[in-house]
């Protein structure tokens, strides 16, 4: 299919069967995270011990931000993408992907700096023990190098009328995070060190398949220009503003998080931070496809 039909078939196509497709694909990558989410566990769980689990779900609000951020600019910038394309405006487009890389990547590279510098502080206010500590700090720093690749835009893939590409750009890095996962953790026993870096080169693959995406695929809906890596702030303003819901919600989640594990470390100490990060993980992944 050209480029353009796949931008013309989301205004001729009748709206139940763009629904249908739409929403089957991204029902179908959800269970796939959820899969992973819930095998990730058991083998930080069953590889390592209970703690490493508990470390790595005490850096979970960390993830959860960084996803508010990437889904902020991703659904500000996928709503102002699909009308700049119905108005045939590739210029306002490409500008729009351009534009929301670097929210993004200002967002990233400030979290990753302000990551190294304070990691052990970060992880006792994210309600780490001082048992489980360690094993957090290990998996943060980390995760927090990898802040940059922690996106792959798959919401603005799919207003560009690419559907089955924007759900392999979730489904092909969670397989190859869950096999990477079972290498490093499994078999090799890196340790929570291994699941972190599982968990970055598959943020670092949808990162690829993103930048392959928008701007060395054939047939692009839009071409997108060095010089559009320029500040346009009423367009980042409509962005933010689009994708404000979002952000509010995940850092909602996050504050959530990080206020439960810190009564849990109050009442229960590493046993209940231990089994609350695998039944936590358990409920996500049960209800994820719902959501």
């Amino acid at each position: 299919m050209t480029k353009n039909a796949k931008v013309d078939r989301l205004s001729t196509e009748k709206i139940g069967k763009l629904l249908w497709e739409m929403s089957s694909q991204t029902t179908f990558s959800l269970l796939v995270y959820a899969i992973y989410s819930i095998t990730d566990t058991y083998f930080l769980s069953v590889g390592i011990n209970a703690l490493a689990a508990a470390g790595a779900s005490i850096i979970s609000p960390v993830l959860i931000a960084l996803g508010g951020v990437a889904t902020t600019v991703g659904a500000g910038g996928a709503s102002v993408v699909s009308r700049a394309l119905g108005e045939e405006n590739a210029e306002k487009a490409s500008r729009t992907v351009a534009n929301t890389y670097l929210i993004f990547g200002a967002t990233a590279v400030s979290i990753t700096i302000l990551g190294a510098l304070f990691i052990e502080p970060i992880v006792t206010i994210l309600g780490a023990t001082e048992t489980i500590a360690p094993y957090a700090v290990v998996y943060g720093r980390i995760i927090f190098l990898g802040a940059i690749t922690s996106t792959g835009f798959s919401t603005i893939i799919r207003a560009d009328g690419n559907i089955r590409y924007s759900t392999a750009i979730w489904v092909i890095p969670v397989i190859a995070n869950l096999l990477l996962s079972w290498l490093f953790v499994m078999v090799l026993q890196i340790g929570v060190a291994g699941a972190a870096l599982a968990t970055v080169a598959g943020q670092a693959i949808s990162a690829g398949m993103a930048i392959y995406f928008f701007f060395f695929r054939p047939n692009r809906s839009y071409q997108i220009k060095a010089a559009y890596f320029k500040p346009d702030w009423p367009l980042i303003g409509e962005v933010l503003l689009i994708g404000f819901p979002s952000l509010v919600k995940n850092l909602s989640a996050s504050l959530l998080v990080i206020v439960t594990n810190n009564l849990l470390k109050l009442v229960g100490g590493d046993t209940a931070l231990a089994v609350y990060a695998i039944v936590s993980r358990l409920y996500a992944s049960l209800s994820l496809p719902q959501t």
